[in-house]
């Protein structure tokens, strides 16, 4: 391709974001016209020419008019999207080189839950925000785990935290969180003040297969948790699967069944309107994990089996987790 033709795609990109040639003209510092010259050129460079009454028009066009506007064609929608992951890529390249000449500066970028967010990481970020107040933090908490673990693989985020498991991913390298107490997370199942067999449920051990003759509110991740109900031989046709941990909690609340929470993220509001129930054996502890893309890590293991961060401020977010300023600081990870 025509070297001339990059400043094109900028100009396309900006009409597409905009969808309307004046509004990119003044993000370009130009005038209207010349961003309607661009996307002809452009056109002709992609689709080919032929003439009318002695003028070159392009045989596709990639915008048509729109009221005050424009809109995409079938071939400029497609166009846009691919020039959007190329913009998306810059973005990202342009973050990375910030960080790696400006250490003390640039953007460390977040993925994890709200409840996370809200009872565990907020003074571990507190502190990184305080220790490095020129690290611009973005954090993205919508969307599923899942969502959040794309993202990372996609460059768009330096790591994620979540509570389920993504180990049989090989881009992805999974840090060992089991000595952090502030990451084990114990899930109990509550019953709503409101319920109507709330008082059989208190003051007493329950069975499992007692879970039997009630309605179970059960979060789509507790995929370790279905498994070890079934252990038990309890019926689970009756559950309410949900998409929301959040949700749990709120139709607990209401007396529609038994809700699975985690015992961390209860508030003590949330224990006013709740009862947590005391069931035998107890669900399997849980432990949160910190996932990053295995080439920020160094290939070669230090002679105890750990990992050097290759990342400025993945290394030292890290350090602040784990409560280790030690140069050498490296990390290990789950088999």
């Amino acid at each position: 391709m025509d070297k001339l033709f990059y400043n094109h795609y900028k100009v396309f990109y900006l009409a597409g974001y905009y969808l309307n040639f004046s509004r990119a003209a003044k993000k370009l510092g130009c005038l209207q016209p010349h961003v309607s010259r661009m996307m002809i050129e452009l056109e002709i460079e992609l689709f080919g020419s032929y003439i009318v009454n002695g003028k070159e028009q392009p045989r596709q066009k990639l915008f048509i008019k729109s009221g005050n506007g424009v809109e995409f064609t079938g071939a400029g929608k497609e166009l846009y999207i691919k020039i959007n992951e190329s913009i998306d890529l810059i973005d990202k390249a342009e973050r990375e080189a910030k960080n790696i000449h400006n250490p003390e500066s640039g953007f460390f970028t977040i993925g994890v839950s709200d409840d996370i967010m809200e009872w565990i990481m907020v003074p571990l970020i507190k502190k990184f925000h305080e220790r490095y107040p020129k690290i611009k933090l973005q954090i993205y908490s919508l969307g599923k785990s899942r969502d959040r673990l794309e993202m990372l693989k996609n460059g768009n985020l330096d790591i994620t935290i979540s509570n389920s498991s993504y180990d049989d991913d090989p881009t992805i390298a999974s840090i060992d969180c089991q000595s952090l107490s502030s990451f084990i997370v114990n899930d109990c199942f509550v019953v709503g003040k409101s319920y109507p067999r709330h008082e059989e449920l208190t003051g007493r051990l329950i069975d499992w297969k007692e879970l039997d003759s009630h309605d179970l509110i059960l979060p789509n991740y507790s995929k370790l948790i279905k498994s070890f109900i079934k252990k038990y031989n309890v019926n689970l046709d009756s559950v309410m699967n949900l998409s929301s941990h959040n949700l749990s909690k709120v139709w607990a609340k209401a007396g529609v069944g038994i809700g699975l929470e985690t015992k961390e993220f209860l508030s003590k509001e949330d224990k006013k309107e709740l009862t947590v129930l005391n069931m035998y054996p107890e669900l399997p502890i849980r432990y949160l994990k910190i996932y990053i893309l295995r080439n920020r890590l160094h290939k070669t293991p230090t002679k105890n089996g750990m990992y050097r961060v290759l990342h400025y401020h993945t290394e030292r977010f890290l350090k602040i987790v784990f409560n280790d300023e030690k140069e050498n600081f490296a990390v290990s990870l789950e088999e």
